[in-house]
């Protein structure tokens, strides 16, 4: 327990690697509340920066399925979180606690959806969700997303290769593009993947990889197919299995576009499962997926064949053979793109991969495409 100045702490409701959130109560008129501060083991400059960045992101808004914020106030050396409490519990410990019905799926899952759609309509990504996350009152059946510290307002967002250990988010829930090696930016879409494997593990009881083992699970992530709910559980129903399926999708123009679109395809789902309506082909998902946004597509079109010609040729250098390919054309025209693509060819055979480029505009510096490429090496490791 924290000791904090005009607040009596109750109990510990979530340990995280970089901050703890407690229970505790104003000193001053006994009003309930949810304490964020950072770690005891060590106050760092950056849990500083996530909490005073989820404190000037949330202070602006007033919405129903989102914690609101109270104050920052000075904590040791840093700062801690002041947050409204509505005797909510973390979902990651609710699940520990007790298996979830069908119904109590349904009422936490429209709930979450509902919260996705309210952050990305004030064009904010979350970055993190996942069941840690997530506040339930089992009783009262209210839920509110927590924890913006990860939160970015941009619409997209690049990531470069980095090492796992500094991955932003919790690893078996983020998406595949957020990991860097997708060649892809990350915008709205990355979320609707961590709703997905956070709906999985409602259902299923564990997220869809569940190695330990950071480069197995990286590696699952880009390349494995989860199993299908109802595969591993019969009494899922099939239709609702294939909307997490969908979620689940490794790139992003294959996912559900919005969250709107999810939560519609809930509500759709649960009243057919209330009045016992078979479902049948007829049913069709994604009917109301519409964001109200240009998305422009991330993936590589008619480069099939330069992308299995580089995959051939890093399959015989991961057996040894030394190779040198040469990739033409004129400026623009998506080379860097292409060999982006490599990235993530051979995620679960431990290489390096190590990029530079001679700039048109530094021709004075010698050799500085390889200068670059080595002084990068070392967060490029797979």
């Amino acid at each position: 327990m924290i000791n904090l100045k005009g607040y009596l702490i109750k109990e510990v409701i979530h340990e995280g690697e970089n901050s703890y959130v407690y229970r505790g109560e104003r000193t001053i008129d006994s009003m309930p509340v949810i304490i964020k501060a950072p770690s005891p083991q060590g106050i760092t400059t950056a849990q500083n920066v996530r909490i005073q960045h989820e404190y000037n992101l949330l202070t602006s808004l007033n919405l129903s399925r989102i914690i609101k914020v109270y104050e920052l106030i000075k904590y040791q050396s840093g700062f801690a979180l002041i947050e409204e409490d509505y005797s909510g519990y973390s979902l990651l410990k609710i699940l520990n606690a007790k298996s979830l019905e069908i119904e109590s799926f349904f009422q936490i899952a429209i709930q979450l959806a509902e919260s996705i759609s309210q952050t990305h309509e004030n064009k904010i990504i979350h970055k993190d969700i996942n069941p840690s996350n997530i506040l339930w009152n089992s009783k009262t059946g209210k839920l509110k997303l927590i924890d913006f510290g990860l939160s970015t307002c941009q619409t997209s967002t690049q990531i470069d290769p980095i090492q796992f250990s500094k991955i932003e988010g919790t690893l078996a829930y983020i998406s595949p593009e957020q990991t860097g090696r997708m060649n892809r930016a990350i915008d709205y879409r990355t979320d609707l993947y961590s709703l997905g494997a956070t709906l999985y593990q409602l259902l299923i009881g564990h997220p869809p990889f569940t190695t330990k083992n950071v480069l197995e699970l990286v590696h699952n992530l880009l390349t494995i197919e989860p199993q299908p709910p109802h595969i591993l559980d019969p009494g899922i129903p099939v239709i609702l299995s294939k909307l997490i399926v969908k979620l689940l999708a490794k790139n992003a123009e294959d996912r559900y576009q919005s969250a709107y679109g999810v939560e519609a395809d809930l509500r759709k789902i649960q009243h057919a499962i209330k009045d016992k309506v078979q479902v049948t082909s007829d049913f069709k998902l994604a009917e109301k997926d519409a964001t109200g946004r240009l998305q422009i597509p991330q993936k590589l079109y008619g480069r099939d064949t330069e992308i299995k010609k580089l995959e051939e040729i890093l399959k015989q250098v991961l057996h040894g053979s030394k190779e040198l390919a040469f990739i033409a054309g004129y400026s623009g025209v998506g080379k860097t793109s292409l060999v982006g693509e490599v990235q993530k060819l051979g995620i679960h055979s431990r290489y390096f991969f190590i990029e530079g480029k001679f700039d048109q505009y530094e021709r004075n510096l010698p050799y500085s495409a390889f200068s670059q490429a080595f002084n990068h090496s070392a967060v490029r490791v797979h």
